[in-house]
């Protein structure tokens, strides 16, 4: 049973040439888990003690025997002409225990809409990267609505307790509840199906799912029905409204944490790793050590007489030291999500940890990344400092970005030690680019310098065209920064070198193309915007038109290129969110729900964190940030002089920016935001090629790249001298 589901992998992935392939369960062994590709009998032989090793090895074979970069971004599906019985075997030992994957906010910044096909291809994906423990939440809100109807709460009410699919993880994690509920029951069975589907898939493939805990978030209402209760109102997050914690000494906290995981296990499906992170985000009641253990010595009772073989997972975010002390080694798993805090905690006091590689947040689509420091990462000369240490994961907000980079990340995953840079980057410009061109070599070496050089790991590149319109900006959103990193002219060059060959054009290439071309036009509208800016500053009318019908002209012109990638599209995602609606009304709210979580979050009223999870997007940059832009700047020049420059002393910042009605010019762009929530509809793009457009624009756009790029690359070329080895 077991090798027939790596057997449905592998023709799911490479259906022509399946029957090429024999798997064989091999005898698990304790310490490092092995496998091996070799050929026998004009077979190719795929050994492993499990699925998910089993899966990771044809993945191995794949990548050196038919040169395949499996990627989100370009290169979605594997291509080969044929599967070659291997001349020399590929032996491998893997000895990270756990390869953790997802963050609870991936499954709403990129997974909100996918439907049981996009999850399949993303298990397989998973499967073949070596993720042997994915985060598994899907259906966790019809698991929570029948648990409320079991504490005695009526169907209405326990509905509206719900969040959206966009907005689920923020609820699990306990920071909001009761935003964008779904409308009907309907929405709850399609997602516990859903989960279903997916964890039996997980587990039939070997993998270890974490599913979700209880750590006290409940309904404010339930406090009516249980007046003896001990609850505390957190404080708010982000601007939403305050939610409610059962204190867990009190006696109920153990009584609706078993009806939930029991009604989870019958429901949706069972694991014995549970996650739960206790006053996350918050403060508890009380920072006495001798509170924090109970509360640890509690949750894990709960777990344990759950089932006894169950594991705590926790995240690193906002750990207590005396809940963690409280609860023995062998019952917590802590997942370091940012790879930080090991060092600060003596490796979490002991426990089993995971160390992890957050990257990105929000689901941003910047280029960025240190992959020198990715490359030197090596697992067992860690796992020497810090015995607790078992495994490696990927915990990035959202994914669908950085192809490069996430390429060598899930290379890590079973990787025991250090990646030769040089090497590595050889081999992927063959792999992604299906071509072996040294110019290709000398691009990624180029890109390595500008967008993934030392110290681009910990912020996105922000957007000025996805931020906020205003003078002086600050950032797009919290966690981005406006810094420019590197040489523009680098991206530049890269391109150049690119395109210098067009016989040869993979899927990979044709997305690498628009994206790069993306982030140079990116950067070079921080530098227009601040022509136009400067322009407004000195009064000067003239100037300042010219200026603003480029900056919005030069939106418009990344919009067509973007529309030449369908995963580069708005209209992609609120397809997908229509889709899953069985009615006018229910394909009405996945899309608002989706469409509210890339544009304002939230709340609706006074949203606090708008833009952070904004896209540089085909239809996006049109329909939204352009309008936006347009509106400030019409306003701007229409009270030319008498359009402040600066803020007043009084005026409500956000995350240093204007609060979302801060000012006259901010209430029209608020209503400007909401009305395009309610009113955009997915439509069929007109789209050129992407070579042709992307040319086009590097024509239009050189010269003056050229001459507002201020460093020196002069020193920055890349060494070809590897290539001749």
């Amino acid at each position: 049973m077991r090798d027939k589901a790596v057997n449905d992998l592998i023709k799911r992935v490479v259906p022509e040439f399946s029957q090429k392939f024999s798997v064989r369960t091999t005898q698990e062994k304790t310490g490092a888990e092995e496998y091996a590709v070799y050929g026998e009998d004009n077979k190719i032989v795929i050994e492993g003690a499990n699925p998910v090793v089993q899966a990771a090895a044809f993945y191995q074979y794949l990548k050196n025997y038919c040169h395949v970069n499996l990627s989100w971004c370009g290169n979605r599906i594997v291509q080969v002409k044929d599967c070659p019985v291997p001349v020399k075997p590929i032996k491998g030992k893997i000895y990270q225990k756990y390869r953790s994957y997802m963050n609870y906010c991936t499954f709403c910044y990129s997974a909100a809409v996918w439907d049981w096909e996009r999850w399949e291809k993303e298990i397989d994906f998973m499967a073949m990267q070596g993720i042997n423990m994915p985060l598994s939440i899907i259906g966790t809100d019809a698991v929570w609505y029948q648990t409320l109807l079991d504490l005695g709460m009526q169907e209405d009410e326990a509905l509206k307790y719900l969040s959206g699919p966009a907005h689920w993880a923020w609820q699990l994690m306990t920071n909001i509840d009761s935003f964008l509920p779904p409308p009907d029951v309907f929405y709850l069975k399609e997602r516990l199906e859903l989960g279903r589907r997916i964890l039996t898939r997980q587990q039939e493939l070997g993998m270890m799912p974490v599913m979700q805990g209880f750590s006290g978030h409940i309904p404010k209402q339930l406090k009516n029905k249980y007046p003896k209760m001990k609850t505390l109102e957190t404080s708010s997050w982000c601007g939403f409204p305050t939610t409610c914690q059962l204190d867990p000494l009190d006696p109920m906290f153990t009584k609706i944490g078993s009806r939930f995981l029991e009604n989870q296990k019958n429901m949706l499906g069972y694991s014995r790793f549970l996650a739960c992170d206790p006053f996350h985000e918050n403060t508890p009641p009380s920072s006495l050590p001798e509170y924090l253990q109970q509360v640890g010595k509690v949750i894990n009772d709960l777990y344990e007489d759950f089932s006894a073989e169950s594991v705590w997972v926790m995240q690193s975010w906002s750990i207590y030291k005396d809940i963690a002390k409280s609860v023995p080694k062998d019952r917590l798993l802590v997942f370091d999500i940012n790879g930080e805090r090991y060092a600060e905690t003596e490796g979490f006091w002991g426990h089993q940890f995971v160390v992890g590689d957050l990257h990105n947040f929000g689901g941003k689509n910047s280029l960025h990344g240190d992959i020198e420091k990715l490359a030197d990462f090596s697992y067992t000369e860690l796992q020497k400092s810090y015995e607790g240490l078992c495994g490696m994961g990927l915990f990035m907000e959202g994914i669908n970005q950085n192809p490069i980079y996430y390429d060598m990340s899930f290379g890590k995953l079973i990787q025991e030690g250090r990646e030769e840079l040089s090497s590595w980057l050889k081999n992927y410009g063959i792999r992604r680019y299906k071509r072996e061109r040294r110019e290709d070599f000398q691009a990624l070496k180029k890109l390595k310098e500008a967008c993934y050089a030392a110290g681009t790991s910990d912020c996105e590149r922000g957007s000025v065209i996805c931020a906020r319109p205003d003078f002086h900006i600050q950032c797009a959103a919290p966690n981005d920064i406006l810094e420019q990193r590197y040489d523009n002219r680098i991206l530049l060059e890269v391109l150049d070198l690119l395109l210098s060959d067009e016989s040869e054009i993979s899927d990979g290439l044709l997305f690498d193309i628009c994206d790069i071309t993306r982030q140079l036009l990116s950067n070079y509208a921080q530098v227009l915007y601040g022509e136009v800016e400067k322009a407004a500053t000195e009064y000067d009318k003239k100037l300042f038109t010219e200026k603003k019908e480029a900056f919005l002209a030069l939106i418009l012109d990344m919009d067509a290129l973007l529309c030449t990638r369908k995963e580069l599209c708005l209209s992609r995602w609120v397809s997908r969110a229509e889709s899953l609606g069985n009615s006018e009304k229910m394909k009405q709210y996945y899309r608002e729900s989706v469409l509210t979580l890339l544009t304002v979050w939230g709340p609706m009223d006074e949203p606090v964190i708008f833009d952070y999870a904004w896209r540089e997007w085909g239809g996006l940059c049109r329909e939204y940030y352009y309008k936006r832009w347009k509106l400030f700047l019409d306003e701007v020049e229409t009270q030319f002089e008498a359009f402040p420059r600066e803020h007043q002393a009084d005026t409500k910042m956000a995350y240093n920016r204007c609060a979302f009605r801060a000012e006259p010019v901010y209430e029209k762009m608020a209503d400007l935001e909401l009305d395009f929530i309610k009113t955009y509809r997915a439509k069929e793009e007109k789209a050129g090629e992407t070579i042709p457009v992307a040319k086009s624009l590097l024509k239009k756009y050189r010269k003056e790249i050229l001459a507002k790029s201020h460093e020196n690359t002069g020193n920055q070329k890349a060494n070809l001298d590897f290539w001749e080895k």
